[in-house]
């Protein structure tokens, strides 16, 4: 939950920043309408991934690498 939650934030910056916003703080957008469309949840995902890899963080945006369990990993 806390990794869905990490790149909801980051998502929510990056498409809210400046000069372009396509989800700006200060207005309301329809984003169940937006994120049930196709083509805009493409152009949402390519701006806030492009954003995240232009300040050199492309691998924040990706899903977390799945955690080991050393106490019950047993490498014999």
């Amino acid at each position: 939950m806390r990794d869905i939650v990490r790149r909801a934030f980051l998502a929510r910056l990056c498409l809210a920043e400046a000069p372009d916003p396509v989800w700006p703080f200060e207005a309301s957008t329809a984003v169940d309408s937006i994120l049930s469309d196709e083509d805009q949840r493409t152009v949402w995902r390519h701006k806030w991934r492009t954003r995240m890899s232009e300040i050199g963080a492309a691998g924040a945006a990706d899903p977390a690498r799945p955690g080991v369990d050393f106490i019950s990993h047993d490498d014999r």
